[in-house]
C-alpha cells in the first residue's frame, strides 16, 4: 500500500466516526436546545446507522458502473462536502447535511474492506485494525471537544469545524492517487450464488452484525448520559467515554491485527462476550470501582466483537468483488438493525425512568450476538 493511500485512509478513518459521535457528548444539551425529549433525540441519534444501512440501496448501481477506488472517492467527497455545507445555516441545514454526510459514511463503510483487500491483500487485517483504532480515537476526541466547547460557552455547532478540515484532507488526497491504481481497480462484476448454505450463512452474518450493533450503538449513544446519572459531570463523562473507547480500540487492534486462525477468533469472541455480560452486570453496582471496571469491560469487549465482524467480511472470500458484495449485504441490512438500538434504549429509559431494564436489554442482545457470531465464524474463512 502506497504512503499516499495509507494517509488518505487514515484521514477517512478520522472523519467517518468523529463527524457523528460528537453528538453523543451533548445529548442532554440537544434535548434542552431543541425543546425535545429522550425518545426524539434517540431517533435522531439512530438515524446515522440506519442511513448507513439504507445506503446499500444505491450501492448496486454504483458497483455496476464504477471501480472500488471511484466508489471510495465518491463516499469521501459526499462526506467532506456535507461536513462543509452543514455549517452554513441553522438547525435544519445542520441536520439535513448530517443526513447526506451519513450517506457518504455508509458508502465508505461498505467499500473500505474491499478497497483495503485490493490494495493491500497481504496486510488486510493489519490495516482494518488500524482503520478501526483511528476511528475510535477520533470519536473520543470529538466527544471531548464538543463538550469542552459547550463548557466554554461556544455555539455547539462549531464543534463540527475541526472535523471538516480532516474530511476535506481525506477526500482531497484521493485525487492524487496514481492512474495505474485507478485503472487496476476495475468495475465490480455482478456475482450471485445459488447456494442455500451461502445464503443462510449471509443471513446469520447479518444478524450477528446487526445485533452486536444494537448493543454497541445504544451503549455508545447513551453511555455519557448513564455516567452523568451516576454522578459525574458532563465533561468528566465525555472524557471517561473517550478514554475507554480509545483503550478498547487499541486493545482490539493489538489482539486482532495478526492473521489469526478462525479458532482463535472464536475464542476471542467467546471471551469478549462473557466479559461484556459481566461488564453490564457491574453497572448495577453503587461502588465506583466496580462501576468503572464494568465500563472498561464493555468498551473493550464491544471493540473486539465489532472488529471480529469487520475482519470476517474481509475473510469471506479471496475475490475483492465478492468481499464488496458481502460487505454491501451484511453492513446494509446490519446497520439498519443496529439503528434500532438507541431508539429501543431511549424508549425503555423514557418509560421506566431508570437504566436497569436498558442494561438487561443489552445483555439479551449480547447473548444473541454470541450465538450468531459463532455460527458466522464457522462460515467465513
Amino acid at each position: 500500500m502506497r504512503r499516499l493511500e495509507l494517509l488518505s485512509l487514515d484521514f477517512l478513518s478520522m472523519s467517518m466516526r468523529s463527524n457523528v459521535t460528537l453528538f453523543f457528548g451533548i445529548i442532554l444539551s440537544l434535548i434542552e436546545s431543541l425543546n425535545s425529549n429522550i425518545v426524539q433525540i434517540s431517533m435522531l441519534v439512530a438515524t446515522a446507522p440506519i442511513i448507513w444501512g439504507m445506503t446499500s440501496l444505491i450501492m448496486p448501481r454504483l458497483m455496476s458502473k464504477y471501480s472500488v477506488y471511484q466508489i471510495v472517492s465518491a463516499g469521501a467527497w459526499i462526506l467532506a462536502v456535507s461536513a462543509a455545507l452543514r455549517l452554513t445555516g441553522e438547525i435544519f441545514t445542520l441536520f439535513f447535511f448530517t443526513l447526506t454526510l451519513n450517506i457518504g459514511i455508509g458508502i465508505l463503510n461498505i467499500a473500505i474492506p474491499a478497497w483495503v483487500k485490493q490494495i493491500a491483500p497481504n496486510a488486510t487485517e493489519v490495516l482494518l485494525s488500524r482503520h478501526y483504532k483511528i476511528m475510535l480515537l477520533a470519536s473520543g476526541c470529538s466527544i471531548i471537544m464538543s463538550v469542552v466547547m459547550l463548557e466554554t460557552g461556544s455555539d455547539w455547532k462549531w464543534a463540527f469545524a475541526p472535523w471538516l478540515v480532516i474530511s476535506l484532507l481525506g477526500a482531497g488526497l484521493l485525487t492524487f492517487v496514481p492512474n495505474e491504481l485507478i485503472t487496476r481497480s476495475s468495475k465490480i462484476i455482478e456475482t450471485t450464488s445459488n447456494s442455500s448454505g451461502n445464503r443462510t450463512g449471509l443471513i446469520i452474518f447479518i444478524l450477528f452484525f446487526g445485533i452486536q450493533g444494537i448493543s454497541s450503538q445504544a451503549f455508545g449513544a447513551w453511555a455519557p448520559t448513564l455516567i452523568i446519572d451516576y454522578g459525574f459531570t458532563t465533561l468528566t463523562s465525555a472524557i471517561v467515554c473517550a478514554i475507554l473507547a480509545t483503550m478498547g480500540a487499541f486493545l482490539a487492534s493489538k489482539l486482532l491485527s495478526q492473521q489469526l486462525s478462525q479458532a482463535k477468533l472464536q475464542m476471542y469472541l467467546k471471551v469478549a462476550s462473557v466479559l461484556l455480560v459481566l461488564g453490564f452486570l457491574q453497572l448495577f453496582s453503587e461502588q465506583l470501582p466496580i462501576f468503572s471496571l464494568g465500563l472498561l469491560l464493555i468498551f473493550c469487549s464491544q471493540s473486539i466483537i465489532f472488529l471480529i465482524s469487520l475482519i470476517s467480511i474481509a475473510r469471506w472470500s479471496n475475490d475483492v468483488n465478492q468481499v464488496l458484495r458481502v460487505s454491501l449485504t451484511v453492513q446494509g441490512f446490519g446497520y439498519v438493525i443496529a439503528g434500532f438500538g438507541p431508539i429501543c434504549v431511549g424508549l425503555i429509559r423514557q418509560s421506566q425512568g431508570s437504566w436497569e431494564a436498558c442494561i438487561f436489554f443489552m445483555i439479551i442482545c449480547t447473548l444473541a450476538q454470541f450465538v450468531f457470531g459463532r455460527k458466522t465464524l464457522k462460515v467465513s474463512h
